[in-house]
C-alpha cells in the first residue's frame, strides 16, 4: 500500500509539472501570436536578404533561391518549437501571460510594429560605421600580425 501511495504521489507531481509546462508553452505561443512574430520573422528574413544583396550585388541573380533558403530555415514554422522552448526556459507561464497582455496593449502593438524596422535601421548604421572605418581595422590587424610574427621569431 505504501508503494502505491508513493507511486500516486509521484504521478501527481509529474502530471502537475506537465500541466505547468503545457500552460507555459500555451502562453509562449499566445505571446508569439500577439507579437506578430510570424510576420516579423518573414520581414526580417526579407530585410536580411536585401541587406546581403545591397552589400554583395553579385548575389542578386540568386535572390529567389536565397529567399527560399532563408524562409525554409528561418521561417516561423521552422523555428516555432525552438522559440517556444527558448521562451519557456526564460519565463514562467505567468510572465509570458503578462508579456502577451502588454503586447496586446496600444503601446505593445506600436512596439511590435516599429521594433523590427528600428532594429534593421540600427544594424544598417552599425554596418555603415564599420564600413567607414574598415581601414582602421585593417591597420589594427596588420599591427597585431606584425606583433605576433615578432614574438614567434624570438
Amino acid at each position: 500500500m505504501r508503494l502505491l501511495r508513493i507511486f500516486l504521489t509521484s504521478a501527481s507531481v509529474l502530471m502537475s509539472q506537465l500541466a505547468f509546462a503545457d500552460e507555459a508553452a500555451d502562453q509562449a505561443l499566445r505571446m508569439l501570436e500577439v507579437s506578430n512574430t510570424r510576420t516579423q520573422m518573414e520581414q526580417l528574413a526579407t530585410q536580411m536578404l536585401e541587406l546581403q544583396i545591397q552589400q554583395k550585388p553579385m548575389l542578386a541573380p540568386y535572390k529567389e533561391t536565397m529567399s527560399d533558403f532563408f524562409h525554409t530555415y528561418m521561417g516561423y514554422e521552422a523555428l516555432k518549437d525552438d522559440l517556444v522552448r527558448v521562451y519557456t526556459n526564460a519565463f514562467t507561464a505567468d510572465e509570458l501571460r503578462q508579456i502577451a497582455d502588454f503586447q496586446e496593449s496600444e503601446v505593445g502593438i506600436k512596439a511590435n510594429r516599429l521594433l523590427p524596422q528600428l532594429s534593421m535601421e540600427m544594424a544598417k548604421i552599425a554596418m555603415e560605421r564599420i564600413s567607414a572605418n574598415v581601414d582602421e581595422l585593417d591597420a589594427m590587424i596588420q599591427a597585431e600580425t606584425d606583433r605576433i610574427r615578432k614574438l614567434q621569431s624570438q
